[in-house]
């Protein structure tokens, strides 16, 4: 006898990574292919040649494509969120003025310098907003499915003085941050922890006899104070997987009659 216990609530995308350039170019993060909102790593380089030199400055941000979204604190005197800590609607907004089309949230600005002859190299900061920080968590909201979903957006550098980017060798380590991880909760009006995947309800199972000698049947249930969750069966999971609602659900539990293979499989699926 065979029970398979799947959660599915929304399905998210996979991260999409782009190659640098001159000029203004956005990495997606993450993002959602129907309605296009997107969280970015956004970087701007600007030229400016003359007078034996070259200097480019540079730019880090993230970008939220959503302008009804917003970037979110802890507090009015902090930014990034502590690892563990909630990203709900206890939050503050980020109130960073928006660019055209995207909100956004400034990491770091600096400059590469290239002088001739003899080409020499070196590097400066403009503005840290994170000093001495190699590692943060911003998080974000966005409206979807009439709520509002929380996430997180984790970035690393390698180092965080500006001093340790031209070393000796040539090989130049990361000052600017960089995406490591992300991750939203599917479900609107639910917090997420920082750095944590999302808390969803999971199934339980337990064989029963059904009554007036109905045979074997299982009784699936989930914790309580989960509105919009649908349950779900397939007898297979070929693709594609036929899941049909589950009949007589009772609050957060239902009782199903097992097929005569004993193999059935279920889901849960966010359905406001």
């Amino acid at each position: 006898m065979k029970i398979f216990l799947k959660l599915a609530v929304l399905a998210l995308s996979v991260p999409c990574l782009a190659q640098l350039y001159s000029g203004s170019n956005y990495l997606p993060i993450t993002g959602d292919p129907a309605t296009g909102v997107q969280v970015m790593d956004r970087i701007s380089v600007d030229e400016n040649s003359g007078q034996g030199q070259s200097t480019f400055t540079v730019t880090i941000s993230l970008a939220l494509s959503d302008m009804d979204g917003q970037f979110l604190r802890p507090n009015s005197s902090q930014m990034a969120f502590a690892p563990a800590s909630e990203i709900g609607p206890s939050a503050i907004a980020y109130l960073d003025p928006p660019v055209p089309d995207f909100h956004r949230v400034r990491l770091v600005s600096y400059f590469w310098r290239i002088e001739n002859p003899g080409v020499r190299l070196s590097a400066g900061l403009i503005k840290d907003y994170y000093p001495s920080q190699s590692s943060i968590l911003i998080g974000f909201t966005r409206y979807y499915q009439g709520g509002w979903q929380y996430g997180w957006v984790h970035m690393e550098r390698d180092v965080t003085r500006i001093e340790e980017m031209v070393p000796l060798g040539g090989l130049l380590p990361n000052f600017a941050f960089r995406p490591k991880g992300f991750a939203i909760h599917p479900i609107p009006g639910r917090p997420i922890r920082a750095g944590m995947e999302p808390e969803l309800p999971s199934l339980s199972t337990e064989l029963v006899t059904l009554e007036g000698g109905g045979g074997q049947g299982v009784q699936v249930s989930w914790p309580t104070g989960w509105p919009g969750m649908v349950l779900e069966y397939a007898s297979e999971l070929k693709q594609p997987t036929e899941w049909q609602p589950v009949a007589g659900v009772e609050g957060s539990q239902a009782v199903v009659k097992l097929p005569e293979d004993g193999q059935v499989f279920f889901r849960l699926r966010y359905a406001p």
